[in-house]
């Protein structure tokens, strides 16, 4: 998990990644935290993101874990 906290005054937000093995290994999360830090957005407020991938996942795997 990872705690974006910009405003602490604001509700938080909560994303969750679904996804594979591209997910999983969490490349991206770097390239968007460096993004959220430099946006001139003042209203996003706390934003907590949490990695839901799982290596060799499908479609119809991530859709059981939702159902849960």
């Amino acid at each position: 998990m990872n705690v974006l906290d910009k405003t602490s005054n604001t509700p938080k937000k909560t994303v969750c990644f679904l996804g594979d093995s591209i997910t999983h290994h969490g490349f991206f999360i770097h390239e968007l935290y460096q993004h959220y830090l430099n946006s001139t957005n003042k209203n996003l407020g706390r934003i907590e993101m949490y990695n839901c991938g799982i290596s060799g996942d499908t479609t119809s795997g991530a859709l059981k874990r939702l159902e849960r």
